[in-house]
């Protein structure tokens, strides 16, 4: 009987895991697709820095681009979701900052249009990863090792 709930609860925990092991995977393509299709770089021209209010006293900054790619003009919004600020003062304190940096846009050499300021690889994401398929593994061994020793 105990043996039965063992079982159960190791095909609970093993779903769970499976579950998380695929959310993280899928989470992590989407994030290295868009890393990897944005191969190509030029000047860009920024317009009408603001912050943006995300929740309550939690603003970030947020910039007009426009960039040229031979005749043709593509224009977009850009937020940067990862500097966050506890005011709006604060938020333009940091976009002088921002005003004075050389900037460059990176845009997919098939879609223009697919662009963005920032282009970060997803470390946070690929640890999590990481981690999580050790943990999957680790339970997977645990489970032979313990079906070997008692039977």
């Amino acid at each position: 009987m105990e043996f039965l709930l063992a079982k159960k609860i190791w095909k609970g925990l093993f779903f769970l895991l499976l579950g998380c092991a695929l959310w993280i995977g899928v989470q992590l393509g989407k994030e290295l697709k868009k890393y990897f299709t944005l191969r190509a770089k030029t000047e860009v021209e920024l317009t009408d820095w603001e912050p943006i209010e995300i929740k309550p006293d939690l603003y970030v900054p947020a910039v007009n681009y426009e960039f040229k790619i031979g005749d043709d003009l593509y224009a977009g919004k850009y937020s940067f979701e990862k500097t966050l600020f506890p005011n709006s003062a604060a938020c333009m304190a940091k976009v002088e900052r921002f005003e004075k940096l050389p900037w460059e846009i990176h845009f997919s050499p098939k879609d223009p249009s697919l662009a963005s300021l920032q282009k970060d690889f997803p470390f946070k994401k690929s640890v999590h990863m990481i981690l999580v398929l050790s943990v999957l593994g680790y339970f997977v061994w645990f489970r032979n090792y313990l079906t070997q020793y008692y039977s």
